[in-house]
């Protein structure tokens, strides 16, 4: 084969893979941020989350049983050192159910987190603060 027809092979090539790997990124981005909203749950500050505040958008029920949850909080107070942030589900003022773990730098923030439960089974939403070496749940949102 010509030097020529070479070149314009390894070109077309390389440019066929990056075609390939934009369209992949982008599906995969579209895919990503997917969320059909079923509920919203408002939240606010109690004790020294007094001054939080957030939302629960619950998604719609996926095909392997679990809710889709997008939390969104503002001002919570600062985790301490190797402190984090947990959301639980309550029953009847609680805590019942973990839907996971997350933490916050800045003022606001937004995690994904779920819930594998029947959701009828609970009453309430909480947001704690976890601090090392200590298994209270200190609540800073609530939706009761």
């Amino acid at each position: 084969m010509p030097r020529r027809r070479i070149g314009a092979v390894i070109a077309l090539a390389a440019a066929l893979a990056l075609a390939a790997f934009l369209g992949g990124y982008l599906a995969g981005q579209n895919g990503s941020e997917k969320f059909s909203l079923f509920h919203s749950e408002p939240l606010h500050g109690v004790g020294a989350g007094r001054s939080a505040s957030g939302t629960i958008d619950i998604g719609k029920l996926d095909s392997e049983g679990n809710w889709p949850l997008k939390l969104i909080v503002h001002h919570l107070p600062a985790a301490p050192k190797n402190g984090y942030y947990e959301m639980f589900l309550t029953s009847h003022g609680k805590i019942a159910a973990t839907c996971g773990t997350f933490a916050v730098h800045g003022q606001s923030a937004t995690v994904r987190l779920n819930a594998p439960y029947d959701l009828r089974l609970f009453n309430g939403w909480v947001v704690t603060m976890e601090r090392p070496g200590n298994p209270a749940h200190e609540v800073l949102l609530t939706t009761a």
